[in-house]
């Protein structure tokens, strides 16, 4: 009841898998690379890891950098890896740099993994279908960056205040996230305030963090909401961390990131 994965040029064996294990082949992986190349998307490096049972293709987006005289460049990276020992999923990812060996692909998909920018295919049922939507999924990360580009640039040239940081944040806690009482008098108006108290203390660990080499800026301001998000909704369900990928790329999440940047590309006008 079980099945050997074979390299086909050496004969090796990569894994044992179960009878209902789908192969994934490299010429998928290459098949995935050409259906994200465009819109200046090249592949930067790829690779065989572990005699061939694991692979790797980085897709290099171009970089761009935000604000002025502040170092902050941007340099976006789409990765697709694959496994063919049994143990490692086909998995999909963004990145912050490149991928070139083993140690950095490890780095890639552990930071995608706390940023929830990282999906896992469990190599089982239709993978055709399974691809493709992986495919979809990263087409839309990509054309977000490339739509973030510009706004970054529009809000890091906004200048803020403590006081006007603090404002924004109460204003788009209260339109998108949460409720913020009037008064503090029963026990839901007590937990509403605890917990507005407790997401702006995140709110100002994250900004101070970045506006000391960034600039006190709107940028900044908003990429403190948008780490809470990213980081702090709760999902549920067997598959916590696709359900993040997915949640983060074009679910809820997204959306609430997508009205909240709208929201303050408005007050630049």
């Amino acid at each position: 009841n079980k099945c050997a994965v074979v390299r086909k040029d050496t004969n090796q064996v990569l894994g044992i898998v179960s009878p209902d294990y789908q192969v994934v082949q490299n010429s998928e992986l290459a098949y995935m690379a050409t259906q994200l190349h465009g819109n200046n998307v090249t592949v930067s490096s790829g690779g065989e890891l572990m005699d061939g049972s694991r692979v790797f293709l980085c897709l290099e987006q171009p970089s761009f950098n935000v604000g002025v005289g502040v170092d902050d460049e941007v340099q976006p990276f789409l990765v697709l890896a694959n496994g063919h020992d049994g143990k490692f999923s086909l998995h999909g990812l963004t990145s912050s740099f490149r991928v070139w060996c083993d140690n950095t692909l490890n780095a890639a998909m552990s930071q995608a993994r706390k940023g929830n920018g990282l999906i896992s295919i469990r190599h089982k049922g239709n993978m055709a279908s399974k691809i493709e939507d992986l495919l979809t999924v990263l087409r839309i990360a990509n054309k977000q960056t490339e739509d973030l580009k510009e706004a970054a640039n529009a809000m890091a040239r906004y200048q803020m205040t403590s006081k006007s940081v603090n404002e924004y944040w109460d204003d788009v806690y209260a339109r998108f996230i949460d409720t913020i009482p009037d008064t503090v008098v029963t026990k839901e108006e007590l937990r509403q305030h605890n917990r507005w108290a407790s997401v702006k203390m995140k709110f100002w660990n994250v900004f101070d963090e970045e506006a000391s080499s960034l600039g006190s800026n709107l940028w900044t301001a908003f990429n403190a909401i948008t780490n809470h998000i990213d980081h702090n909704t709760t999902y549920r369900g067997e598959k916590k961390a696709e359900n993040k990928f997915y949640g983060n790329i074009y679910g809820n999440a997204a959306t609430k990131k997508k009205n909240i940047l709208q929201h303050s590309l408005s007050l630049l006008t």
